[in-house]
């Protein structure tokens, strides 16, 4: 299959894709059937194809980063810190059942915390219409998962801004300030944004007939600059998503404007371009098989944890309440693109991308259905 019938079939698939899944209440499946597709054309597709997608990709994940900053909206420090122990101890609780997998596998043990950080990890934006038609025991239990949620995407980002160095560089002074950068740029995007809210919203609100343009001009821009600093574009992107979500609380209003250039077209393109890197073989391979036990593994992990310990925490023993940090999709690419990084391919990255693809798809389908918007 050449590009421009690539194009085609890709395009025809994004429309159709959202619009049945919009009708069945199911959007959150849409990253997924992404990676299906790329699956799905592997076989079909040229070399030249699959090269441009790729690099199309590249500005997908820009805006997938900008947008997992966008929806992250951090809580006071109180309410902060223990929703951040309880992620901790909910991603060492996964310690014993993944680590000995990633290993057995032939990964690195830097590798497997690599995975495990995404495979235990919480894509916010995949889970949040579940979240709110999710039917609680309170408000205040509500906002309580919901925090829980946050925090396990928020140590995700964290944990791969620390890895990314660690990849290049290994242990030593380089890394070590390169993650305190990364720290303190967290901490200062707190506490700058109120300062900035106005003017940001300002300029947002007069834009309003070239909306669309000045938040891609504002995203490319802000990446590109980053890089001129010696820090990655999209790592750029995630910094000013979070900014302008402390900032102006515009987030779901950014990601509609942003939708006919970001969720239909370079984001889906670079879930896509995931699935093209896995042979449609490696479904009934080893690493296909290790993926789907490992799948369902964690789903009994889960269930005996939740109802054990983690359900005190919370204060919701509603059934099936934790799937809703069961959604990782996104986060698992964060991992894969790094794990490409430090040049590993074949079956070792098979296995997080499929366990992410059935883990996903698994804890949407055993949550509730959202009504459709």
């Amino acid at each position: 299959m050449k590009l421009i019938e690539a194009v085609i079939v890709i395009l025809f698939a994004v429309v159709l894709l959202q619009d049945v899944l919009h009708l069945l209440g199911r959007r959150a499946l849409l990253y997924p059937f992404y990676i299906v597709l790329g699956l799905l054309l592997g076989p079909v597709i040229t070399a030249d194809a699959a090269e441009f997608l790729g690099k199309l990709g590249e500005f997908g994940f820009i805006f997938l980063l900008f947008l997992i900053g966008l929806e992250i909206e951090l809580p006071d420090w109180r309410e902060a810190g223990r929703a951040l122990l309880l992620g901790i101890g909910w991603v060492l609780a996964h310690t014993v059942l993944l680590i000995p997998i990633g290993l057995h596998l032939g990964l690195s043990l830097e590798n497997t915390l690599i995975c495990l950080t995404a495979l235990t990890a919480c894509s916010v934006g995949m889970a949040h219409s579940s979240w709110e038609h999710f039917p609680h025991q309170s408000t205040h239990t509500k906002q309580r998962m919901l925090l829980w949620m946050v925090a396990l995407e928020v140590l995700a980002v964290l944990q791969f801004a620390a890895a990314e160095p660690l990849l290049e560089n290994g242990l030593g002074w380089n890394s070590t300030l390169r993650l305190l950068l990364t720290v303190l740029t967290m901490v200062g995007v707190c506490w700058l944004a109120p300062k900035f809210a106005r003017s940001l919203q300002i300029v947002i609100e007069i834009t309003e007939r070239w909306r669309l343009h000045f938040i891609v001009l504002l995203v490319l821009a802000a990446a590109a600059f980053g890089e001129r600093l010696g820090l990655s574009a999209p790592k750029t992107a995630f910094f000013l998503g979070l900014f302008i979500s402390r900032a102006t609380h515009e987030s779901l209003a950014l990601e509609k404007y942003l939708q006919p250039i970001g969720q239909n077209l370079l984001i889906p393109v670079f879930f896509i371009v995931l699935g093209l890197q896995v042979p449609l073989s490696s479904l009934w391979s080893v690493s296909g098989l290790w993926a789907l036990g490992t799948c369902v593994a964690m789903l009994l992990w889960r269930f005996l944890l939740y109802r054990a310990v983690f359900h005190r925490a919370i204060g919701d023993n509603s059934p099936g309440v934790f799937h809703l940090v069961g959604p990782n999709l996104s986060l698992v690419a964060l991992a894969v693109h790094l794990l490409h990084k430090s040049d590993l391919a074949g079956p070792a990255v098979n296995w997080p991308i499929l366990t992410g693809l059935l883990f996903t798809t698994a804890s949407i389908l055993l949550l509730p259905r959202p009504r459709p918007a």
